[in-house]
């Protein structure tokens, strides 16, 4: 961000700036975090277990957001191209704040499921929906279009969702590994492809245009050229849990793990 690293962690959230991590952000309560969002003009978003809290460029502390939500925990935020607010609930579906209004789609909008774990907004203004245990969802003129495991997808529970600079829309699922959506057509990469852990919790793609994969149990993946190649506790990764992953801009990652902080990855190490 503008400021800096701004990173969701057991003591609070928090702005890492060079090598240094400042003090939890004053008006979040400590460890509640689920998901941030920053805008482009450096506005922090926080989805967490407790409702959704805003703070402005180079404020000292978030205040809560008074946000009509059908349920409290916040986990997903995205914002549109045209600038509308899109948030995910745990069982309250997808909620839109667009021109001052609240409007709430779930599953008798045709969302296949009201337990909303991620969102997307790809290159054409669709929005893919993550679910759990509804799998995939996309929303574009107004209609949801579903894929789950009877259509290809490799779980019906997805965790991240990821677009990359080709067009192309990958998904990080629990138990099945990766899928890739690309012009229409769904292909899975598991571990018997080479991936070190069939459940996906992070993507990202660096410069190169090589995918990165943060796994539960299985470290950090790279792929490129069709292959994949691992990276575990054992090539002095601190977790084998790897929950967030995300390009530098100055090269190389910023790494979130589940028990080992936060690490910085480049040049294969």
């Amino acid at each position: 961000g503008r400021e800096g690293l701004w990173v969701a962690a057991r003591e609070g959230v928090r702005l890492v700036r060079g090598d240094v991590m400042g003090g939890p952000l004053v008006g979040v309560p400590p460890g509640d975090a689920n998901v941030l969002m920053e805008n482009r003009d450096g506005t922090l978003w926080v989805g967490t277990r407790h409702g959704l809290f805003v703070r402005a460029p180079g404020a000292a502390a978030a205040t809560r957001v008074p946000a009509r939500l059908p349920h409290s925990n916040v986990t997903a935020l995205r914002r549109d191209r045209a600038g509308n607010l899109w948030i995910g609930t745990e069982q309250g579906g997808l909620t839109r704040f667009a021109r001052g209004e609240w409007s709430t789609f779930g599953v008798l909008q045709g969302l296949s499921n009201n337990q909303v774990l991620e969102i997307l907004e790809d290159h054409e203004g669709s929005l893919w929906i993550g679910t759990q245990d509804g799998g995939l969802n996309r929303l574009a003129d107004g209609a949801f279009v579903t894929w789950s495991k009877a259509e290809g997808l490799a779980d019906d529970v997805v965790w991240p969702i990821f677009g990359d600079a080709q067009g192309n829309v990958w998904i990080g699922t629990k138990a099945g590994g990766l899928s890739r959506f690309r012009d229409g057509v769904i292909e899975g990469f598991s571990t018997r492809d080479g991936l070190s852990s069939n459940s996906v919790q992070s993507i990202a793609q660096d410069a190169s245009g090589a995918l990165w994969i943060g796994t539960r149990g299985g470290g950090l993946n790279r792929h490129a050229g069709g292959r994949f190649q691992a990276w575990s506790t054992a090539q002095g990764l601190p977790h084998s849990s790897v929950s967030a992953v995300l390009a530098s801009r100055r090269g190389g990652l910023w790494i979130g793990t589940r028990g080992g902080g936060l690490s910085r990855f480049q040049d294969g190490r």
